[in-house]
């Protein structure tokens, strides 16, 4: 693995979250479709955030929770 393969697997999340700028976002892009163990590496990531984000959505915390982090959050602003 290249030294460009460790950048691109650091970048990873934030490429997935939209999150770098036009040409960082362009430059992984390109080396995604060129490099087949980082493009393996990315569908797996991505394929996970979606998996955990799905899970997110349908689960929720229990009331008496949400009632202790709330409370905490007012104390802490």
């Amino acid at each position: 693995m290249g030294e460009n393969c460790k950048h691109i697997l650091k970048q990873l999340h934030r490429f997935i979250s939209i999150e770098l700028d036009e040409h960082e976002q362009a430059m992984i892009e390109r080396h995604l479709e060129h490099c087949p163990p980082c493009h393996a590496r990315f569908s797996f990531e991505r394929y996970l955030c979606r998996l955990i984000s799905l899970r997110a959505q349908r689960d929720s915390a229990p009331p008496s929770l949400r009632a202790k982090i709330m409370m905490v959050l007012r104390t802490e602003v």
